[in-house]
């Protein structure tokens, strides 16, 4: 395609598709009103990347979604129950402009929401911590080790004992302790029951 031209297809480079020479010369022949059969891979590669964006952005929304309302759960507990440190929701001052647009853009949230946010809860999806997968021998967000764990527990895959047993004796802070055991298909009463050892409303356990 030549310099400056328009792309009303979106089949180039900001399509973040690495195409095979193939394919780009069909995108080529397309753009000079040559039909090529190619060109059908093309597009097949490009709904199957639109629609993989799609399910991205809406995972995105989801885990913003669940981010605030467990906030929110855990700023009227602990309001309620006077237990562990509170806080008003106000922006914090400790973070700066840079290290608040990190953590909202890992926690796929508005700039103005995880600002709001507890300041554990911040600072997780700020220094958004990794660890190996030693399935891939990669190293992944733990962010996403602990999602897939719930994931588990959801499809039947792991026990919810487990999962729980393992969110608890993680090194997670208290708030993402929290965070993650809300996700977790329990009760509310069993939630707030783990809520309280987090934080040690209930003496003795």
């Amino acid at each position: 395609m030549a310099t400056g031209e328009t792309d009303p297809y979106k089949a180039g480079n900001q399509s973040g598709i690495a195409y095979s020479p193939t394919e780009l010369k069909a995108i080529e022949n397309a753009y000079a009103g040559i039909y090529d059969p190619a060109l059908n891979d093309v597009f097949t590669r490009l709904d199957a990347k639109q629609k993989e964006d799609a399910q991205i952005t809406k995972d995105k929304k989801d885990q913003a979604d669940r981010i605030l309302a467990t906030d929110e759960a855990i700023r009227q507990w602990k309001a309620t129950t006077g237990t562990g440190p509170s806080y008003s929701g106000n922006a914090s001052t400790r973070f700066s402009k840079s290290q608040l647009n990190s953590g909202a853009m890992n926690a796929g949230m508005m700039i103005e929401e995880f600002a709001n946010l507890d300041d554990d809860m911040k600072n997780f999806f700020i220094d958004n911590p990794t660890e190996l997968d030693p399935s891939t021998n990669k190293q992944v967000p733990v962010f996403s080790t602990f999602t897939n764990l719930i994931k588990g527990v959801t499809t039947g895959e792991v026990d919810i004992k487990d999962a729980t047993e393992e969110i608890m004796n993680s090194l997670l802070s208290d708030t993402v302790k929290a965070y993650f055991i809300n996700q977790l298909p329990l009760t509310n009463v069993e939630k707030q029951g783990y809520w309280s050892k987090i934080w040690g409303a209930i003496k003795g356990q």
